[in-house]
């Protein structure tokens, strides 16, 4: 009897743990891998940091999963972020980064050296794994002794 409720244990197990597992949705950003869909928008972004760069960023990420408010646009071709950050103390920014190299290759704005930047966060009432999904939008246009950064950027969809 004991054999047996372990093998229908074991048997559950083995059933149900690639319903548990990630869906795809975090691929990219665990291994790298990105999902083709259509462009959310466009970023240019002009810095020695960082360099000159254009980018049509496909997928959206809720910051839920890495313990921030916001979310990241990302393009897997260009291999390029642009991070939305609300900051309980310094309030929103953004930060353009290069996915191989995040620390060295970043740039940061902060609203107030930005001509432009209206943004609009909500969530969808979606829930999955414990990551809200957001509605996320961003048009910015931002100068500093870094850089200039203009983007539009949008999703429905930002899991």
């Amino acid at each position: 009897m004991r054999t047996r409720s372990l093998l229908l244990l074991v048997t559950f197990a083995l059933l149900t743990l690639p319903a548990c597992t990630s869906s795809g949705q975090f691929a990219f950003y665990q291994d790298g891998h990105a999902s083709d869909g259509p462009a959310l928008g466009s970023v240019t972004l002009a810095s020695q940091q960082a360099g000159h760069v254009t980018f049509a960023p496909a997928n959206c990420y809720a910051g839920d999963e890495r313990q921030f408010l916001g979310g990241d646009f990302v393009d897997a071709k260009a291999e390029m972020s642009l991070r939305f950050v609300i900051d309980p103390l310094d309030g929103p920014a953004v930060r353009a980064f290069d996915l191989k190299d995040p620390d060295d290759r970043s740039v940061v704005f902060h609203r107030r050296e930005c001509r432009t930047f209206q943004f609009k966060i909500e969530r969808t009432g979606l829930t999955v794994n414990d990551v809200d999904e957001y509605r996320i939008s961003l048009d910015l246009d931002c100068a500093s002794s870094a850089g200039t950064l203009t983007a539009k950027v949008g999703s429905d969809s930002c899991l």
